[in-house]
């Protein structure tokens, strides 16, 4: 019943709702799923927390206004994401929300959001289980010969191929210092699990590096500062047919995003921003 109670206020009345999306230049809300949500019934008073619409529903001994469904949550249950890709986004979260309210962290909450304080990304376990399961990894083969056993029937060892990342760095005047070194860090990170391009955009090119080594980023001189555009690198990239096994976007997620493409797709964003509508977002730690 609290949970009910706790969409109520959430979710407002049905003919004054408090979710969805508008769009410029149009009045109505767009709500998925809007006749399956639990909203507060319109002889309900509009402006009482979760505790009052709880005793209240207490009161009413369990049986809800007609046409309640009890939203599922089952699916919280459901992910794909590490645990320590869990603990980046739940944390991320909490900072983005605290900085909102002025640093007032509950106590009981403090120690909760210093041991999710981990802002690293598994980038060999992430780009291996996103782009192909054997993307670096060791097999056995017959074509190959036996190292320490050159003998008919003994297979050898070969390497499947590396990963081929091509990263897109947002340089635009919305990003901090302090977000542009997260992001050199995670490149950093990239580029020792697969071969890693470089390019550097705002609302146009920047720079460009190909076979991107731990360090090279001290060599960057970025002119960036302007607008966001992060549609526009992903078409310089196909354009000139340099886009690997997967795209990286490095960015703080104020931007617009490119079109869905036929290639493996990480937006990879400093705040709380949405991300896109395909590939995979993952937030860093603030």
């Amino acid at each position: 019943m609290f949970n009910i109670a706790a969409d109520m206020v959430v979710n407002g009345s049905k003919n004054l709702p408090r979710i969805g999306i508008t769009t410029d230049g149009i009045r109505d809300r767009h709500i998925p799923c809007r006749d399956e949500l639990i909203w507060l019934p319109h002889c309900w008073s509009p402006n009482e927390n979760t505790e009052y619409y709880y005793r209240r529903l207490v009161k009413m001994h369990g049986d809800l206004p007609g046409g309640f469904i009890l939203d599922d949550h089952s699916l919280w249950e459901q992910t794909d994401l590490s645990r320590e890709e869990f603990r980046t986004v739940a944390r991320s979260l909490v900072v983005d929300a605290t900085e909102k309210t002025q640093g007032n962290i509950p106590g009981h909450l403090r120690s909760v959001v210093e041991q999710l304080d981990q802002p690293q990304i598994p980038w060999p376990a992430l780009l291996r289980r996103y782009l192909n399961q054997s993307l670096g990894q060791r097999r056995t083969s017959y074509s190959r010969r036996h190292r320490r056993r050159d003998e008919f029937g003994v297979p050898g060892i070969t390497r499947r191929r590396q990963a081929h990342v091509s990263v897109i760095v947002d340089v635009s005047g919305s990003v901090s210092h302090k977000e542009l070194g997260q992001f050199f860090g995670e490149m950093e990170k990239i580029c020792t699990s697969a071969r890693t391009d470089v390019l550097l955009w705002d609302c146009e090119f920047q720079g460009f590096t190909a076979n991107y080594c731990r360090g090279d980023w001290e060599t960057f001189s970025p002119d960036g500062g302007g607008g966001t555009d992060m549609a526009a690198p992903v078409e310089w990239l196909v354009q000139r047919k340099l886009v690997g096994d997967c795209i990286v976007i490095l960015t703080d997620g104020f931007c617009n995003w490119p079109v869905k493409q036929g290639f493996g797709f990480i937006a990879v964003i400093s705040g709380a921003a949405a991300g896109p509508a395909w590939g995979r977002t993952v937030y860093l730690a603030a």
